[in-house]
């Protein structure tokens, strides 16, 4: 078959809930690129959140960053979103006001409070959070003083709304693009989600990218599982929803395959001739 553009999300696709890279999802990736396919990371996560594993053993040729906020092509970044000051100021006064915990997404750190270690994670915990999944996803977050100064700031991630992504995006006035975050399983009430500015997602960022390297779009596969994934499932040519994907995704999918920790990926690619 012709060459493709596989695009996959991290958490809940590539990875497990414990941040795990199953083998039989790296020996897919690895006989997909010697067929001539093009893999490209599509992730809620920053470029410098990404589990090091998938990075040493796969030589991606793209990366879909922060939820679509930041796209690199062969390791050159060829577009980025920025919130500008006032956006940041806007935010976390928003957020404040509720006592609603959040994360801010910089170019080269996660910035959290300085209560984030000692409050944030620990309700996390208690939600049904991994201790290896917070690890995984927040190790690297760095302190500070005052979130609201902060620059530089692609994306934000919020916890403990107790609102849900609806009343928030109308309480916001449509300013931002509002969804709910895929790191982790938790409990049923536990309100989290994250923002980018509006008409920035993984839909967007897939575009972009086809259009730099000069590909139809008829040559696009998307995989993932949860909120962030919605757009690029619907916009890519061919959209696959993981077997642990939400229901709204599954229903917006071409194909479901199996479970990320069941063979999903090798499964897939195989039912869709790319190994």
């Amino acid at each position: 078959m012709d060459s493709k553009c596989i695009f996959l999300d991290i958490d809940g696709t590539l990875v497990d809930y414990n941040d795990t890279v199953p083998e039989s999802t790296l020996i897919a990736l690895k006989r997909a690129q010697e067929k001539g396919h093009r893999l490209i990371i599509a992730s809620g996560r920053a470029d410098y959140m990404i589990n090091p594993k998938l990075l040493s053993d796969i030589r991606f040729d793209g990366v879909i960053a922060s939820g679509g906020t930041h796209v690199l092509c062969d390791g050159k970044t060829i577009y980025e979103s920025i919130f500008s000051e006032e956006d940041v100021k806007f935010v976390s006064a928003y957020f404040r006001r509720l006592g609603i915990h959040y994360l801010l997404y910089g170019r080269d750190h996660l910035l959290a409070a300085p209560n984030f270690w000692s409050e944030t994670v620990e309700r996390m915990l208690r939600a049904g959070y991994s201790k290896k999944a917070i690890d995984g996803a927040y190790g690297g977050a760095v302190t500070v003083e005052n979130l609201a100064v902060q620059t530089g700031i692609r994306k934000l991630a919020y916890f403990f709304a107790q609102k849900t992504i609806a009343e928030i995006s109308a309480d916001l006035d449509g300013r931002f693009y509002v969804t709910d975050y895929s790191v982790g399983k938790t409990a049923s009430d536990f309100f989290y989600g994250e923002m980018n500015l509006a008409g920035v997602n993984k839909a967007s960022a897939i575009e972009i990218y086809m259009k730099h390297i000069g590909a139809p779009l008829s040559d696009s596969i998307a995989f993932g599982d949860s909120g962030n994934d919605l757009e690029m499932i619907r916009f890519a040519h061919t959209g696959v929803a993981m077997g642990n994907a939400t229901d709204v995704i599954k229903a917006n999918a071409d194909y479901v395959t199996r479970n990320v920790d069941d063979n999903g990926i090798y499964h897939a690619f195989e039912h869709l001739g790319l190994i």
